[in-house]
């Protein structure tokens, strides 16, 4: 006629213990792929604050040279200094 009961709750009984152990396999997984993301993204953040410490260090220990000084003169600043190296050092600018 058809399957008894017990038969019925056996099959209840092997399907939630297979769900179950598939749950748990993918909870194991999606754990794992958390903890790398989470590792690749400290390495990332790491290797940016590494990088931007450096650049910052650099730049306090950097000389700037006469082609950087120049280029933050303005048009007036740079047309007085060459009035003065052109009369001598010890002139004062011109007004």
């Amino acid at each position: 006629m058809g399957a008894t009961a017990r038969e019925i709750e056996r099959q209840i009984r092997e399907t939630r213990d297979h769900m179950d152990a598939n749950l748990a396999q993918l909870e194991v997984r999606t754990k794992s792929g958390a903890i790398r993301y989470g590792r690749f993204a400290a390495f990332g953040l790491g290797a940016l604050l590494l990088a931007g410490a450096a650049f910052f260090i650099y730049r306090r220990t950097s000389k700037p040279t006469l082609k950087d000084r120049l280029n933050e003169l303005s048009l007036d600043n740079l047309r007085t200094l060459t009035e003065r190296l052109a009369r001598g050092r010890d002139d004062p600018p011109a007004e």
